[in-house]
């Protein structure tokens, strides 16, 4: 079954285990200081938030537009079901798994800088960035509003990923470096001087 690359109406999802302290921060962040926001936009948005282990501190947060979803079987379907994925990090390093997920199932996502980084995504090809809770919001709404813009978006994501993480894509990666090494190597035995 073909899943619409653009999602569905109003929903903004969020996936990842609550074991990590950040993705509680990020979720607290982003119901308390950007949620808002898109709801005096768009009065009937959805927030879910899908993963295990929730602390009570942000089920308790839970209301008509805030849904808690606990484990979801399938991430992309999750993923794919959305109108926006968002990734509201605070903390933390390195390439976020969650993001480069979301850019494979070619979600339109909007991330915070933190969870965008080492991953090679520009701002408003791949994903779109904010560092503050209304640039983020805005961001939000404008994807509500464009179906054809989460389209591109997801599109060039999907390509994005398949040219820098796919399996061919790292395969192709390592064969260079070791043709590289083998030609220096090579070079090196073959200079003037040098008995083989």
């Amino acid at each position: 079954m073909q899943t619409d690359l653009a999602g569905t109406s109003n929903t903004i999802s969020f996936i990842g285990s609550f074991a990590h302290k950040p993705n509680i921060e990020a979720v607290r962040h982003f119901i308390e200081n950007i949620f808002p926001l898109v709801l005096a936009r768009v009065p009937d948005a959805l927030f879910l938030v899908a993963g295990k282990n929730v602390p009570t501190e942000l089920t308790s947060l839970a209301s008509d537009n805030i849904k808690f979803l606990g484990f979801v079987p399938d991430a992309a379907k999750f993923m794919q079901s959305s109108a926006v994925i968002a990734i509201p990090l605070l903390s933390g390093g390195g390439i976020k798994i969650k993001t480069l997920e979301a850019l494979a199932a070619g979600c339109a996502v909007v991330s915070t800088p933190i969870g965008a980084e080492e991953i090679g995504a520009s701002n408003e090809k791949h994903l779109l960035i904010a560092d503050d809770p209304h640039q983020f919001a805005q961001h939000i709404v404008n994807l509500i509003l464009d179906p054809s813009l989460r389209k591109k978006l997801g599109q060039n994501a999907r390509e994005l990923i398949s040219s820098q993480f796919s399996w061919q894509a790292k395969s192709d990666s390592l064969d260079r470096l070791l043709q590289s090494a083998v030609s220096k190597h090579a070079e090196k035995l073959i200079k003037p001087g040098i008995d083989l």
